[in-house]
């Protein structure tokens, strides 16, 4: 499930979201880069054994990406607030 799209500054798109396809749970915090042609450049997957979803994301100054949504594999309680950065590969900061 995609729950949101941006262009890039590179004319290409970025989505978040989740899947429940592929990663370490439930559902996996999902986020994909594709190019100016709509092409998967590369697709990353983020969370534990619980439900892991991300909402929004942005493009960072960096050329990386700020996701949030929420976690409950992570945090104090059930369902907590989820930050996380990415370099412009997708790799976690």
């Amino acid at each position: 499930v995609a729950n949101s799209i941006i262009q890039t500054g590179d004319g290409g798109y970025a989505l978040a979201g989740y899947t429940w396809s592929k990663g370490a749970g439930r559902y996996d915090a999902w986020v994909a880069k594709l190019d100016e042609n709509g092409e998967m450049v590369w697709d990353k997957t983020f969370g534990g054994s619980d439900e892991d979803v991300a909402r929004c994301l942005i493009q960072a100054k960096d050329g990386g990406y700020v996701l949030t949504g929420y976690t409950e594999s992570k945090g104090a309680g059930r369902y907590d607030a989820w930050v996380i950065k990415l370099d412009e590969n997708g790799n976690l900061e």
